[in-house]
Parts: C-alpha cells; structure tokens; sequence
C-alpha cells in the first residue's frame, strides 16, 4: 500500500490539534465539577473512538492506494530524417518573391509541416558559414518556433556558400547512418562555394536525398538593405535572380528532386509528396506502462463517520448530580 501525500507534519498537526482542544475540553470540564464540588469520571471513555475517528481522517486525508501493474503497450514507428537547409544570405531579402524570398520560404514550409508525419525535423541556415539551429526533433511545435525565428541576424557573414551546408547536413547525417536521410535544400542559387558539386555527388553516394527549391524568379529584382536603400556596384543596383539552371545541375548531380518557389509556381507540396515517397528506415520503439490504482479514503471516510454517529449517540455522564 501507498500514500498520495506523504506530508506527516500535516498528520501531526491534526493530531496536535486534537490534543489541544481535547485539553482545553478537559481543563473546561474538571473546573465545572470542581467549582459545583461534583464527582468528576468517566473521562476516558469516549477518547479511544474520538482517537479513532481522527486517524481515520488522517488516514483518509493521505490518501492511501494499492496500484495494479496492467500490460505494456509498446507502439513501433518508422522516422525519416529531414534537414532544412535555409539560406539567408543578403539575396533571401529580394522581394521579388512577396514579402521576400526567406519570409515566404518561411511561410510556405510552416503551412506544409503537418504534412510531413513520422518525420524528425531539424534546420539548418547558412550564408557564406552554416550551423545546427535546430538539431533534429519530432516536436513540430518547437521546429516551428525555430523556423519562425530565423532571420539575417542570426549571422554577421555576408554571401551563400552551398557548399557550407552541405558538407554539415553530411557531417550531421554520419552519426546515424540507419535513417532514411533529406536534405531540402532553400535557396535563389547565389552560391560562392568551391566544392558544391563534389558534395552532391557526396550525397547520392550516401543515399541522401537532395530535395531542391529555388526561390525567387528569373527577372530578379534589387536587394534590400537594412537602411531602405538597395544594394549597388559603382551605382547601379545589383538584381539578384533565381539560378535555376545551377541549382537543377546540384540537383541532378546527387540525383535528387527539384522544385520551384516562384511568383508564378509553388512546389512546396509535390515537395511534401516527394517526402512522402521515400520508405523510413529508422525504428523508434516506445512502451508505456500503464497501472490501476485502487483508493481506500471513500471507505476510511464512511467508517470515521460511522464512529462520529457512536459518539453523539453513546450517552456518558460527566458529572454525577
């Protein structure tokens, strides 16, 4: 048997009050007989059930319990691995691609998350340097706050090296070779990196699906400052445009899946589908043990009111006149 409360300066508390008015009562009773010179007795004879009643509350009040072991549900799920490679390099700030290309990445993949069921999401932003911003988890809520988080602050480096991230999402990917792997990869294709190429064909050696989504459109537009201004070489603005052609080379490169977030295509759920496609390979088993309980307080109750009843009704006189 076991208490739900265990706090046993309470129960003696309630015995120390029990004490302290019984006292009082027979300090109060002695000095009525002695002042009307009556024979006092029969004192003793309703304390052991006033003592029971107040260690059956006591009793009722820890709240004792048997539990029951019941089976073991054990649930098997199968996880893919995905990474989301975000770039925020100056480029994403181009808004060409309403409000701007990394807010409506942002938007697009929070309104695709719960597509991707019995999927460990982690991300990845990167410009010219990469880094783990959230490591990989199931909770959606917490990629969520991750996502809705990242911004170009996050980082002082200026321009987009593709190569940065790729080569972390590898390193990440090398501690658990067991899992179906993605990399989505987000970004317009400004890429400044030297060994991009070799890391694609990197990741179709590994088996890891590259999954690619340019942003922003062929025409481009001006990259905003954080000033308002735009930003220029030798006055004139600097128009940022989608790489498509390069990105789709990336991608064919480690055999991947390529896909479009444009002003006039929106990929993201062929992007969901084509993650859909790929067969888990990572088994998470959980077992949850589950217990019935069976408390006596209802019966510890009844029987303190039951010795409460004998008290009131048993008559004993005090006093003899």
């Amino acid at each position: 048997m076991e208490f739900e409360h265990h706090d046993i300066l309470s129960i003696i508390a309630i015995f120390a009050v029990f004490g302290l008015l019984y006292g009082l009562w027979y300090r109060r009773a002695k000095r009525l007989a002695t002042n009307y010179k009556l024979p006092f007795r029969r004192f003793w004879i309703k304390l052991p059930i006033r003592l029971a009643i107040v260690s059956l509350l006591s009793l009722a009040w820890a709240s004792p319990y048997t539990e029951k072991p019941l089976k073991a549900e054990s649930k098997t799920k199968t996880l893919k691995d995905v990474y989301f490679l975000v770039d925020i390099s100056a480029s994403m700030n181009c808004q060409d691609l309403a409000p701007s290309r990394l807010e409506r990445s942002k938007f697009e993949i929070i309104q695709h998350l719960e597509g991707l069921q019995n999927c460990r999401l982690g991300l990845i932003p990167f410009s010219s340097q990469a880094f783990v911003f959230c490591p990989l988890t199931e909770d959606k809520q917490a990629f969520n706050a991750y996502l809705q988080n990242l911004d170009q602050s996050q980082t002082t480096a200026s321009g987009s090296n593709l190569s940065a991230a790729l080569q972390l999402v590898l390193s990440k990917f090398e501690t658990n070779k067991q899992s179906t792997q993605v990399a989505i990869l987000i970004s317009d294709g400004e890429d400044f990196g030297k060994d991009t190429k070799k890391l694609a064909r990197r990741l179709r050696k590994e088996n890891i699906l590259l999954i690619t989504v340019a942003t922003g459109s062929k025409a481009g537009g001006p990259i905003p400052l954080a000033d308002g201004k735009v930003k220029t070489i030798q006055g004139k603005n600097i128009i940022s445009k989608s790489e498509t052609t390069y990105l789709k080379k990336i991608t064919e490169l480690a055999n991947g899946r390529y896909f479009e977030l444009s002003p006039e295509q929106n990929d993201l759920s062929k992007m969901v589908n084509a993650i859909k496609s790929e067969q888990g390979t990572a088994t998470l088993k959980s077992s949850k043990l589950h217990s019935q309980r069976r408390y006596f307080f209802p019966y510890l109750l009844l029987a303190a009111v039951l010795l409460i009843c004998l008290d009131i009704l048993l008559p004993v006189r005090l006093f003899k006149i």
